[in-house]
């Protein structure tokens, strides 16, 4: 039964999955495991080789491949996890039919299903952990030391994927030390977990043939060490929620219903005399909260998800426990099956809505139209972004893609490292005038982001136009309103501002003013626009209210006021807690 759970579970995701990678990092990792190349540090060489067979698939574009490699992945986590609820349950009737509320409750779990559908590392991250968990709790039952010795093997392997992340699952196995055995099997055992760290030499051995994609160049020790450690994000911070904050957040996404069943299914482990489980459980929720506070996170990043997703399914793993434990209320067996049956349903329905609008905002679409854009713009140009989050999908479209240009596309934020300045200069040297871009900082041949959405007009009204999904994350909100925020700041710079008033008016939904109004030739305040740069943001990536500040701001410095009808669909206060009703026209 949980088998077949799992495969209806995988066919009803794979509806979600899109022909060309979203945002964030997906492109950049999608033509790393296509070309075998070496990703962004620290280069997950297990991610790459455990991916690439999944390229060979005939079905689709090369990223919806490498995005089933993660669905299957995830589905693999949910059948461990269910197994590992029916080993816990050894004792009770129905166990099966538990773990297959287990596989429902995370397949609707709008936090774990962010992770399924797009070519990210996160999926795998919760198979090996659900792996080295299930053969945990079964060497904890069989002391049988093989099955400790594959999980020390799996867990080196996740050390190489996300170190970060499999450091509570380092932690956790000193839970169930029982006596000098168990003693003698984990010192083994950390020889497999360190057998597992010779993949890294894939690195600098596939550094050694120029793959397309070769991030740091880890061909000699230096360099190595440097990309295996991400000394290049040493300098790169950001800040986090607090853990009030996180907590909330939290209770709010999973509800109270929820989390009052994880307790219960605590206080089974504890009955049950499965204290090392429950001690195995609290460590590896606790501290995966904790890591992920420490490395950074915020509600608009799907990464800041992937970090807490291993404690999430722990977390659904304890309140599908917490379900058995009504069988211990002192009331008839109809009752009991009654409440039983109305817990899960509390638990699983208020999910669904959420759950498919997250399948919705992958970005496949919005970046697939973003990366068209240099297609009609003269052979052997240089696009300067500001960030390497905006020329991953220009790299993938150009290494992948039928429609492969001669551009180069420079990331400003990777300027600063010697082995992009190399890469970057090679390919320069081809160009007649490309040693300009260093030298002359407003070099026309080096077009920014707006530039470049402003050749082409069509496909920027289109791809504006695909971003409103809605989701609770606000996701897609944050990169379109930062696409956004890109846009208008073109305009404010090459001083057309009612053009971009415009702009902001049509993708905000907003009365049509300005077009009754005289151009807008100089603001009365200059420093009006862009209070996102001198103002600390409580979010990962502005949102549409940021928008409505910058268009209100600006419109002031323009007209001197604001209509009443703009007034009624905004909120009494903006980001700098600005009245407005004192600047009505």
């Amino acid at each position: 039964m949980i088998l077949w759970s799992c495969i209806l579970a995988f066919i009803f995701l794979s509806t979600s999955i899109f022909y060309f990678p979203g945002w964030f990092d997906s492109p950049e990792l999608v033509l790393a495991i296509e070309t075998l190349g070496v990703s962004h540090p620290p280069g997950q060489p297990i991610y790459l080789l455990l991916a690439k067979p999944f390229t060979y698939l005939p079905l689709g574009t090369v990223a919806y491949r490498t995005s089933l490699f993660s669905l299957t992945c995830f589905i693999v986590a949910n059948f461990f996890f269910a197994k590992t609820i029916v080993r816990l349950l050894d004792s009770y009737s129905n166990k099966t039919l538990y773990g297959c509320v287990f596989i429902a409750l995370a397949v609707f779990s709008p936090e774990l299903v962010l992770q399924s559908n797009r070519t990210e590392l996160y999926a795998l991250c919760m198979c090996l952990s659900s792996i080295i968990i299930y053969l945990v709790i079964s060497y904890e039952q069989s002391a049988d030391a093989r099955l400790l010795l594959i999980a020390a093997f799996v867990l080196g392997c996740f050390m190489l994927v996300h170190p970060v992340l499999a450091l509570p699952h380092l932690i956790a196995p000193v839970a169930i030390i029982r006596s000098k055995k168990n003693l003698k099997h984990f010192i083994v055992a950390s020889l497999f977990l360190m057998t597992a760290s010779l993949i890294l030499l894939y690195m600098p051995l596939r550094a050694t043939t120029n793959p397309s994609l070769n991030w740091g160049d880890p061909k000699t020790l230096r360099a190595f060490l440097h990309g295996v450690f991400a000394l290049d994000y040493s300098s790169f911070h950001v800040p986090s929620l607090k853990i009030k904050t996180l907590l909330s957040l939290l209770t709010h996404h999973l509800g109270i219903t929820q989390l009052s069943l994880t307790f219960l299914g605590l206080i089974l482990l504890f009955k049950n005399q499965k204290k090392r489980v429950f001690t195995l459980f609290l460590i590896v929720i606790a501290t995966s909260f904790i890591f992920s506070l420490r490395v950074g996170f915020y509600s608009q990043n799907p990464d800041s998800y992937g970090y807490i997703a291993n404690a999430i399914l722990l977390i659904h793993l304890l309140a599908v426990l917490g379900v058995i434990q009504i069988k211990t209320l002192p009331t008839s067996s109809k009752i009991k099956a009654c409440l039983i049956g109305v817990s899960i349903l509390v638990l699983i329905m208020p999910k669904l809505k959420p759950a498919r609008a997250v399948t919705q905002i992958s970005g496949g679409q919005e970046v697939a139209l973003l990366s068209q854009a240099p297609l009609s713009v003269r052979a052997s140009s240089i696009f300067v972004l500001s960030s390497d989050h905006w020329i991953f999908p220009m790299w993938y479209r150009n290494h992948l893609s039928l429609q492969a240009s001669s551009h180069l596309f420079a990331a400003e934020g990777l300027m600063n490292t010697k082995w992009y300045q190399k890469k970057t200069k090679n390919r320069f040297d081809q160009l007649k005038w490309a040693k300009q871009l260093f030298s002359e900082q407003n070099n026309p041949k080096a077009l920014a982001l707006y530039q470049l959405l402003q050749h082409r007009p069509i496909l920027t009204n289109e791809l504006f136009s695909k971003c409103h999904a809605q989701d609770i994350f606000k996701i897609e909100e944050g990169m379109c309103a930062q696409l956004a925020l890109f846009y208008f700041k073109g305009t404010i710079l090459e001083k057309h501002y009612s053009k971009g008033l415009l702009f902001l008016e049509s993708y905000l939904n907003f009365p049509k003013l300005v077009s009754r109004k005289p151009d807008c030739k100089k603001p009365k305040n200059v420093n009006l626009p862009f209070q996102l740069e001198s103002h600390k943001m409580a979010s990962f990536l502005p949102t549409l209210s940021h928008l409505r500040n910058e268009y209100l701001l600006l419109y002031l410095g323009c007209y001197g006021g604001v209509e009443k009808s703009l007034l009624q669909i905004l909120p009494n206060e903006t980001l700098d807690d600005r009245n407005w009703k004192k600047w009505l026209l």
